[in-house]
């Protein structure tokens, strides 16, 4: 899955301000860009993990699974979309590692 940066989501998009946008980026001080930048990676992360988990369940006819694997995803990939969002507007709060790493199965 191809990723982009901050700056190319800009400069891709219909905002209209965009280069404004992709200008302050990088005076943004790193006790919001870092925390968002970690949120952007976990982010990418559960879709990633996500994408696999449902293309599996799909290719085994597992409907049940799907239904609540599909049903846990967007409750998460929710949740930090938030977090991310709380960042842009002045927040520093994000995701607890052990939240990110259940919903991943890592131990």
């Amino acid at each position: 899955m191809a990723t982009k940066s901050y700056q190319e989501h800009f400069r891709d998009s219909g905002f209209s301000e965009r280069e404004l946008a992709i200008a302050a980026y990088d005076h943004v001080p790193s006790k919001f860009r870092d925390p968002l930048e970690r949120t952007v990676e976990h982010l990418q992360l559960v879709v990633s993990y996500t994408i696999n988990k449902m293309t599996t369940l799909i290719a085994d006819g597992d409907e049940h699974r799907l239904r609540i694997e599909g049903q846990s995803a967007a409750e998460i990939l929710h949740r930090m979309i938030q977090i991310a969002n709380g960042i842009i507007h002045g927040y520093t709060h994000v995701m607890e590692q052990e939240e990110i790493d259940s919903f991943l199965g890592v131990d």
